[in-house]
């Protein structure tokens, strides 16, 4: 090394030992490896736990050191990620046949997602109501928006003569049969509404009809 100039140490590359050793936390020896088993309670769980550990952190970790370390092997994890897939798409077409036979019981009057989470859940079937919301839009199935019906029994906008005001506010009569008054109506019934016209004698103020 030249007099007058200054040389940066050598960085030591980083070896799996010390890969395994920060996964598994703690210090590790000269030489980069530790025993694992006398310090991780990840090793002692599940063979099923330490998979989703390493589906978990497979972005951190190499999938390779993850598996080594604790003592999973590669097939067996691609294995559990190809069945867990399998299991998460089953699951949903469970319940996006149940949504299906929902909205044609109910004669597809499509209900929301938590209404139809809560008819899922009476049925038995376990969902959360993010999962039933994602089934029902890939379905194309969508809670009515129903706006609200206004009643109208006049209709002033027309090219019709006006009918003359033949009682012109003139309310007194001396028998029945002279004057007649009518009017419409609309009553409310589940099949939607029913419209009545009545007609009463001025006179003696009884419906004739």
């Amino acid at each position: 090394m030249k007099k007058g100039h200054f040389q940066p140490p050598r960085r030591q590359p980083v070896g799996r030992g010390r890969v395994e050793a920060a996964l598994l936390g703690g210090p590790t020896t000269q030489d980069g490896t530790r025993h694992f088993r006398k310090s991780d309670g990840v090793l002692r769980q599940r063979k099923q736990l330490r998979l989703k550990f390493i589906d978990k952190h497979r972005d951190r970790w190499p999938i390779a050191v993850l598996c080594r370390t604790l003592e999973v092997s590669r097939a067996a994890y691609y294995r559990f990620t190809h069945l867990d897939v399998t299991a998460t798409e089953t699951k949903q077409t469970q319940i996006t046949r149940a949504i299906q036979e929902v909205h044609l019981e109910k004669h597809f009057d499509a209900y929301g997602s938590p209404r139809m989470h809560r008819e899922l859940i009476i049925r038995g079937i376990e969902c959360c109501r993010n999962t039933v919301a994602k089934c029902m839009r890939i379905t194309g199935i969508q809670a009515n928006r129903r706006t609200k019906f206004r009643i109208s029994t006049t209709d002033s906008n027309h090219d019709q003569p006006i009918a003359p005001n033949l009682l012109n506010q003139n309310f007194s009569t001396e028998t029945i049969d002279q004057v007649w008054l009518t009017d419409i109506t609309y009553i409310p019934t589940k099949e939607g509404f029913t419209y009545l016209c009545a007609f009463v004698d001025l006179h003696s103020r009884k419906i004739i009809g």
